[in-house]
């Protein structure tokens, strides 16, 4: 798996078509079906996705529960830089 079970779970909740839009609002849009790829932990967020999806997801999320790997450290940067 790409992803936690903790963000597969809230993508689920949120609801994938919601979550396009608001990522498509956010300046990130991104396909239905991508969306569905992270419910089912096939792939993980481009690094830019990820800042806005923990931004969406207010505190919920964590960098580790999009990348429970090495990788969370570019998006980890990233965050930084937004701030």
């Amino acid at each position: 798996m790409k992803t936690t079970p903790a963000f597969r779970r809230w993508v689920r909740a949120f609801a994938p078509a919601a979550l396009t839009r608001k990522l498509s609002r956010a300046g990130v849009p991104v396909s239905r079906q991508t969306v569905h790829r992270w419910r089912r932990g096939e792939t993980a967020p481009a690094p830019q996705r990820a800042v806005a999806l923990l931004q969406i997801s207010e505190g919920r999320l964590r960098v580790e529960d999009l990348y429970p790997h090495p990788n969370f450290v570019i998006v980890d940067r990233l965050m930084r830089r937004e701030r």
